[in-house]
């Protein structure tokens, strides 16, 4: 048995669309003409015809085959609006893409902690079955879990 694939995506998309809006919950007035807002207005554009475009089943498979492309702008947008960069935050950047790539590795080969299931060729390169855009994914997942704990804890000072 394999997962359905538009549901992975809805599901891993609106955790990342919370993720491009988070730089606006500390903004109490944001300008419409920054760059970053232009940046939040596009992806968020991305992501909302994605949406729509995923849910029509005749042109699921054409946007299907734009989710890597999506996935590297949002990454390029949220490490273009990253505030605090150190060494250790690059570290930790690759370290969550090569654990999370490798759960899925895991994952796909032995039905452990996913369950089983596969991946067709719809996202890109893959190694041992896996599309590298997932590494990516992991990353952005991950920094959207931080940024909204953040958000609800500053004291932490995670993100």
């Amino acid at each position: 048995a394999s997962s359905s694939f538009p549901s992975t995506i809805c599901t891993k998309s609106i955790v990342e669309i919370s993720l491009v809006c988070c730089p606006y919950a500390k903004e109490a007035k944001p300008k419409m003409n920054t760059l970053k807002n232009k940046l939040i207005f596009i992806i968020s554009l991305f992501y909302f015809f994605g949406i729509i475009g995923i849910a029509i089943p005749t042109s699921r498979n054409l946007f299907a085959m734009a989710t890597p492309l999506t996935l590297i702008l949002s990454l390029g947008l949220v490490l273009y609006n990253h505030k605090n960069w150190s060494k250790s935050f690059i570290y930790f950047s690759v370290f969550c893409g090569i654990v999370g790539y490798l759960s899925e590795v895991i994952g796909v080969a032995t039905g452990l902690l996913f369950g089983e299931y596969s991946y067709g060729k719809t996202l890109g390169f893959q190694v041992f079955d896996v599309p590298i855009i997932l590494s990516v994914n992991w990353l952005l997942l991950i920094y959207a879990s931080a940024a909204i704990c953040n958000s609800l804890f500053p004291y932490l000072n995670i993100v």
